[in-house]
């Protein structure tokens, strides 16, 4: 069914199983107005997914500094506990 997930048990098909022969070609005009799907990489490499586990008071606190404001990663709170 279009727009619904596929299953787990849904087995990948491999390309070279696929038979190519029966699908057209693409013009040069359709070809032209697809675009890229997905997120796009920043910078030279792409974001890895991480994931970590903070305590609610490490998290509380990064809540309240995510709400000042954008930041930039590896700037540190100077003594008056403004970002630099």
């Amino acid at each position: 069914m279009r727009g619904e997930r596929a299953g787990k048990n849904e087995k990948h098909i491999k390309s070279r199983m696929i038979d190519f022969s029966d699908i057209p070609e693409l013009f040069d005009k359709q070809l032209s107005r697809m675009r890229p799907v997905g997120r796009p990489t920043v910078g030279d490499e792409p974001r890895k997914l991480i994931a970590i586990r903070l305590s609610t008071k490490v998290s509380g606190r990064q809540r309240l500094e995510a709400s000042a404001g954008p930041t930039r990663a590896g700037e540190h709170d100077n003594a008056e506990g403004k970002l630099s």
